[in-house]
């Protein structure tokens, strides 16, 4: 019994060692020392402003004071001249046109004291009141009472996104790799009995142990080659940090211009509809506006509308989409904090593309397969130099007296005769050849998606501006203009009054460019965030600056060349050009925004002696590019 014991004694400790690994200890803190680093810390005045209004007006844009410039005076509305006498044709509307059924004509009695009352009727039944807008949604706050921030969103993402678990769960798994390759083969410990009832007896009785020795430092190589591994998988996880970032970036975003385009379409919507009230009272009063004209208002009105119901539930599906990208898609919706019209981070073409061609996973990942690609070629050259084998053995002669011990050795190698490896090693050379051409691929992909990025950055950083400061003023200005001299004025010598149809096309002009501001919005925070994802930066605003992103920009002209070679090329060595620097404005005159300052470190670099120095005092260089926009006139 003490042998069986002794057995599993002996069992458990050879074994033990391979039960214990505090694997997943280790990818949970991990993830909870990760979720601890702050990430897109706002600035105070960003995370401290209201997403609207108390009273749910376009503070923005101020657009609800047009409805106050609107007021009517009836006594001084324009005549209208009587047209002459003719008999128009008949149009005929295609069924198609109207799905809702026949659609009866205009009938409204003539007003006099006679018939009072049935014009009235007939009046409200063709321009019955709009219903109600409703209320908009409102989110409740957050656990601890407060509105939820960019950084506490991606606090939620950080420690529940199963991408990020897995992918540290492979950190662990290369880290386990890596130390298995580097282990020497166990021993073999056996029992053995030769020449058995050779003279009647048990023969030579013993055991042996057989050990084999690895040469020519394989097993340097195997664990250096899986090494690499681990920091394939690290910079694997450091890319889907940048990736969730993104996400939660935008799903954040997403749901602020759902929240400006439901208070600027309410705002729209109110708007609408008391210029279509207006226009009925104008038809009520009898002379002063065709039958048709409030339909028509009444047809913009409900476009409208429409608009703020695409906005609610936009929302509703941005927030769903943001939750389900932290990994809580049955997360409620939740307040947020933060406005879209605040500094955006400015970006110098020439630094961020530096920075990327050299600080991006895709291009360390490559430099490293790169390396690890050379260790396996090596490896796989020094594979057929043979290992030694050894074995001692330990034997009790039972065949005659005096029954000695007789022990033995032997050592032997393999005979590399056939087999040289040389399958593994044109398939590790051509690996290498392969893996060779993804910093090249790597480079050129990532200035592509830079170029594009950045294209919308600076399109839509200078449109922007356009709308802010002249296209929404001015067709604030002409829509008021236009409906007070439709009202008022009959126009002077050679000039011809505006017509109904006037009103309608500024009307139309300034909701088109309302909605084209949001999308604009949208689409420049959109962009904001796709440069910032290509830096793979944890910190969009230059609140809290990682160590590595104050580093000097690496200078363009001296990066490494790449290990590539393409001979057969019209132009062999083009490719080792890294990039083109230059990026020029796209408005030369005065700028819609500020030039866009650095929102990197700025290089180093010698000043030349008996010249000024500029000011870089903190008031005139700034990380960022202001789009408040101002109060209209």
């Amino acid at each position: 019994m003490s042998r069986v014991c002794l057995v599993f004694l002996l069992a458990g400790f050879v074994w033990h060692p391979g039960c214990h690994y505090p694997v997943r200890e280790n990818v949970d803190a991990v993830i909870c020392e990760l979720a601890l680093q702050p990430r897109d810390l706002q600035p105070i005045e960003h995370a401290a402003a209201t997403t609207s209004s108390p009273d749910g007006t376009l503070s923005t844009c101020q657009l609800s004071t047009l409805s106050s410039s609107t007021t009517i005076d009836p006594v001084s509305w324009k005549n209208r001249a009587n047209a002459p006498d003719a008999t128009p044709p008949k149009l005929n509307i295609p069924e198609a046109l109207h799905p809702g059924g026949p659609v009866p004509p205009i009938r409204i009695p003539t007003p006099n004291d006679k018939n009072r009352e049935q014009r009235e009727a007939a009046i409200t039944k063709l321009y019955p009141p709009l219903s109600g807008l409703g209320e908009d949604p409102t989110d409740p706050p957050g656990s601890e009472g407060k509105p939820l921030s960019l950084s506490d969103l991606q606090h939620l993402a950080l420690t529940n996104s199963p991408d990020l678990k897995q992918a540290t769960a492979r950190v662990e798994e290369a880290k386990g790799l890596a130390i298995q390759a580097g282990l020497m083969p166990n021993p073999i410990l056996g029992f053995e009995a030769d020449t058995i009832g050779t003279t009647g007896g048990a023969g030579y009785v013993g055991g042996f142990l057989e050990q084999t020795i690895k040469t020519a430092n394989k097993l340097q190589l195997s664990r250096a080659a899986a090494v690499l591994q681990v920091k394939l998988a690290e910079l694997e996880l450091v890319r889907l940090q940048a990736e969730l970032a993104t996400k939660v970036r935008t799903g954040y975003y997403s749901v602020l211009v759902a929240q400006e385009s439901i208070r600027l379409n309410r705002a729209l919507v109110r708007f609408f509809t008391e210029v279509y009230n207006q226009q009925v009272e104008m038809v009520r009063k009898g002379g002063f506006a065709a039958p048709y004209e409030p339909m028509f208002l009444r047809a913009i009105a409900t476009e409208a509308r429409a608009a703020l119901i695409q906005a609610r539930n936009r929302k509703v599906a941005a927030w769903k989409q943001l939750a389900a990208s932290m990994g809580l898609p049955g997360l409620p919706p939740t307040e947020v904090v933060g406005r879209l019209d605040v500094a955006i981070p400015a970006y110098q073409y020439n630094e961020v593309l530096a920075r990327v061609l050299t600080t991006h996973t895709n291009v360390r990942s490559a430099l490293v397969e790169i390396h690890q690609a050379q260790l396996e070629l090596e490896l796989a050259r020094r594979t057929p130099i043979p290992d030694v084998n050894v074995r001692v053995m330990l034997q009790k002669d039972r065949t005659a007296p005096p029954f000695q011990n007789s022990p033995s050795v032997s050592v032997g190698v393999p005979l590399p005769v056939w087999d040289h490896n040389q399958g593994n090693i044109v398939s590790a050379e051509a690996a290498l050849v392969r893996v060779t051409e993804n910093l090249h691929k790597a480079r050129q992909d990532l200035t592509s998606r830079l170029a594009e990025a950045f294209e919308r950055y600076e399109n839509n950083r200078v449109i922007l501006g356009y709308y802010r400061d002249q296209i929404l003023p001015d067709l604030v200005r002409v829509y008021r203009g236009v409906y007070d001299r439709y009202q008022q004025d009959p126009g002077g010598r050679g000039e011809s009054p505006p017509s109904f149809t006037d009103v309608i096309v500024a009307q139309q002009n300034l909701a088109q460019a309302v909605s084209s501001y949001i999308t604009t919005l949208g689409n420049l925070w959109q962009a904001v965030i796709d440069v910032a994802d290509i830096l793979q930066t944890f910190d969009l605003f230059g609140v809290h600056t990682p160590t590595d992103a104050v580093a000097e920009i690496p200078d363009l002209e001296k990066l490494l060349a790449l290990p590539c070679v393409h001979p057969c090329s019209p132009l062999p060595h083009a490719h080792q050009k890294v990039i083109d620097r230059t990026w020029p404005q796209a408005e030369r005159g005065a700028t819609a925004l500020p030039p866009p300052t650095s929102a990197l470190p700025p290089p180093k670099k010698v000043e030349p002696e008996n010249q000024p120095k500029p000011d870089r005092s903190p008031s005139k260089t700034s990380s960022t590019v202001p789009i408040l926009l101002p109060p209209l006139e």
